[in-house]
C-alpha cells in the first residue's frame, strides 16, 4: 500500500498546477469527479487513494477549459459561487466569490473593494485567479 501512496503523492505533485487545486480541496474535487464503486473489497482509505491516483491521471489529460468548468461546477455544489465581471472602460475582468445556499448568499471575497481591481485580461485568467482564491479559502476553513 505504501507504494500506491508514494505513487499517489508523486502524481499529485506532478499535476497539482494543471489541476489548479491543492490539499483537501484537490482531494475532495478528485473524489467527487472520479469516485467509482469498482474497487472491490478495499477499505475506504484504499478506495480514496485509488480514486485520487486514477482521478489525477485522468484529469491531467483533460483540456484546461474543461477542468475549469468542472471545478466551477463542483465549487457551486459546495456553496462557493464565482462571478466574473468585465469593465467596459478598461476591457479587463474581475471576480467576486460568494458563499451560501439557495436562500442566502454572503460575499466572502470581493477584490473590487481593494486597491487592485479589473486586473485580468481574459475571462479564463480571471476564473483561474478566482479558483486559486477559493482553493485557499476551502483549505483554511475550519471543519
Amino acid at each position: 500500500m505504501s507504494e500506491l501512496n508514494t505513487n499517489t503523492q508523486s502524481s499529485q505533485n506532478a499535476v497539482s498546477k494543471s489541476v489548479l487545486l491543492t490539499g483537501k480541496c484537490q482531494e475532495d474535487f478528485i473524489v467527487h469527479i472520479y469516485y467509482t464503486e469498482d474497487t472491490n473489497q478495499a477499505s475506504d482509505e484504499t478506495k480514496k487513494e485509488l480514486c485520487i491516483h486514477h482521478g489525477l491521471k485522468w484529469l491531467e489529460r483533460q483540456d484546461e477549459r474543461f477542468k475549469i468548468a468542472l471545478i466551477v461546477d463542483w465549487l457551486d455544489s459546495k456553496g462557493y459561487y464565482i462571478s466574473v465581471d468585465i469593465s467596459t472602460c478598461y476591457s479587463k475582468f474581475d471576480f467576486n466569490i460568494n458563499m451560501g445556499n439557495n436562500k442566502e448568499f454572503n460575499s466572502v471575497y470581493n477584490r473590487s473593494t481593494g486597491t487592485i481591481f479589473y486586473n485580468c485580461k481574459t475571462r479564463k485568467e480571471c476564473l483561474i485567479e478566482a479558483i486559486q482564491k477559493v482553493n485557499e479559502l476551502f483549505n483554511t476553513k475550519v471543519v
